[in-house]
C-alpha cells in the first residue's frame, strides 16, 4: 500500500523535474496550458495495484481518452478482490456513462452495482427523480436491482426495506401487494436472522458508544435534582478543569451537534426509531436546561 507521504513527494519531484526540462520561457512567449487533471471518486485506502489502475484511469480520462479509462475501471470492478475498490469501480463507471456518454441506462446498471458506505448516495441518484416523479414501480424494480450485488444479508435487508417502504408510501394497493408477495424470493430465511442479528450488534455498539461519550440518558440523570436538594442549574465545566468548589468535574453537558451527529449516524444506518427516541430526548434536554448549556 502506497505511502501517503511517499506520493505527495513523487508528486512534487515530478512537477520539479517537469519545471527543468521546460526550462525559463523567452520574454513574452506564453507558457503552455498546464495538463488537464480528471478526479475518480474513491473511498479510503487502497492496494497498491488498484491504486496504480485508478491513476491510470484520472490519467486516461483527463487526456479525454474515455474509452480507454472505461476500459480500466471495467477491469477493475472485475479483476480486483477489495470490495470497497470494486464499488467505486462501478461507481466511476456510473458517473462517466451519466455525465460524459449520456448513457443513463448503463449508468442506472452501475449504480444498482454499489455498495458499502457509497451504495445509499449511488442509489439516492437514481431513485430520487423515480420518487419525484412519482414512478413508484420502477424504482421498485431498480432496488430489486440493486440486490444481486449485495455480499452481506443485512446489506440486502436494507435494500428490501426501502423498496418495501417505497411500495407502502405508493399508495398502489396491487404494486404494495406484488412487492410484499416478492420478498420470501428475495432473501433466505437464514439470511434474515443473520441480517436481524447483525444489525441487533450494531444497535447495541451504537448505545455503548452513546452512553460511553456521556449521552443524553446519562445527561438527563444527572441533571436530576436529588431529594432533599434545591433544583439548582449545574455549573458548566471543562473537563479535568476545577469548578467552583475546587473539585476536578467531567464536562456534564455535550453539545446539541454532538447529539445531532449521533442521530444522523443512527439513521443513516436505518435505526429511524432509535434515532426519534434520541432526537425526543435532546428537545426534552433543550427545553430543561439553560440555552447556554447547549
Amino acid at each position: 500500500m502506497t505511502d501517503p507521504f511517499v506520493c505527495r513527494r513523487v508528486a512534487l519531484v515530478s512537477v520539479a523535474l517537469f519545471g527543468i526540462l521546460a526550462g525559463p520561457a523567452a520574454a513574452g512567449e506564453p507558457r503552455p496550458a498546464p495538463p488537464r487533471r480528471a478526479r475518480l471518486a474513491r473511498f479510503g485506502k487502497m492496494n497498491l495495484i488498484d491504486n496504480a489502475l485508478f491513476d491510470l484511469a484520472e490519467f486516461y480520462m483527463g487526456e479525454g481518452r474515455t474509452s480507454e479509462g472505461v476500459a480500466v475501471l471495467e477491469r477493475i470492478a472485475g479483476e480486483t478482490p477489495d470490495r470497497q475498490a470494486r464499488s467505486m469501480a462501478h461507481f466511476n463507471l456510473a458517473t462517466v456513462h451519466e455525465t460524459i456518454l449520456n448513457d443513463p441506462d448503463r449508468a442506472r446498471a452501475e449504480y444498482a452495482r454499489v455498495t458499502g458506505p457509497m451504495a445509499a448516495g449511488a442509489r439516492s441518484k437514481v431513485l430520487r427523480p423515480l420518487r419525484a416523479q412519482k414512478r413508484w414501480g420502477e424504482a421498485v424494480d431498480f432496488l430489486k436491482e440493486c440486490l444481486p450485488a449485495c455480499e452481506e444479508p443485512s446489506e440486502k435487508a436494507k435494500v428490501i426495506r426501502t423498496l418495501t417502504a417505497i411500495a407502502k408510501t405508493s399508495g398502489d394497493d396491487k404494486l404494495l401487494e406484488t412487492t410484499l408477495r416478492s420478498v420470501p424470493d428475495l432473501l433466505t430465511y437464514e439470511e434474515a436472522k443473520a441480517a436481524a442479528e447483525a444489525e441487533d450488534r450494531k444497535l447495541s455498539e451504537m448505545r455503548k458508544r452513546i452512553e460511553a461519550a456521556g449521552g443524553p440518558r446519562a445527561d438527563a440523570a444527572t441533571a436530576q435534582p436529588r431529594p432533599g436538594h434545591r433544583d439548582e442549574a449545574p455549573t458548566p465545566t471543562v473537563r479535568g478543569r476545577p469548578g467552583a468548589d475546587g473539585a476536578t468535574r467531567a464536562r456534564p453537558i455535550r453539545s446539541a451537534a454532538k447529539i445531532e451527529g449521533q442521530i444522523r449516524e443512527l439513521e443513516r444506518a436505518g435505526f429511524h426509531d432509535e434515532a426519534q427516541r434520541l432526537r425526543e430526548e435532546l428537545k426534552k434536554l433543550r427545553d430543561a436546561r439553560a440555552p447556554d448549556q447547549f
